[in-house]
């Protein structure tokens, strides 16, 4: 738990996500749905697309938040717009890659 804390003082995304879904996990001393919200919130509005997803799961289910169909439908729709952004941007960064080590010959 200290690690996952020490790293989101370090503004580190996927701690936010790892620590909330501790905090998630019923029957445990750690269960408190309402912060791991506020943490996957945190981290969804920083554009983790992970944490995007599930924050539209927790709308959906009305975990560690009041259910919302309207907000689960608009943070899922975020979260494909950017997944799909992002794998634009890592397509063109392969190409641009394989361009500038001499690959472009082999496409005549």
């Amino acid at each position: 738990i200290e690690y996952y804390k020490e790293a989101i003082n370090h503004h580190v995304l996927d701690a936010y996500l790892k620590l909330a879904l501790i905090y998630f996990k019923e029957k445990t001393p750690l269960y408190n749905p309402s912060e791991g919200f506020s943490l996957t919130l945190k981290a969804a509005q920083d554009g983790l697309v992970q944490a995007q997803k599930e924050l539209g799961l927790l709308y959906e289910k009305g975990q560690g938040v009041s259910q919302d169909a309207l907000l689960a439908k608009e943070w899922m729709a975020k979260a494909a717009v950017n997944e799909k952004q992002q794998s634009q941007a890592l397509v063109e960064e392969k190409m641009a890659l394989w361009l500038s080590n001499g690959q472009s010959s082999s496409l005549k």
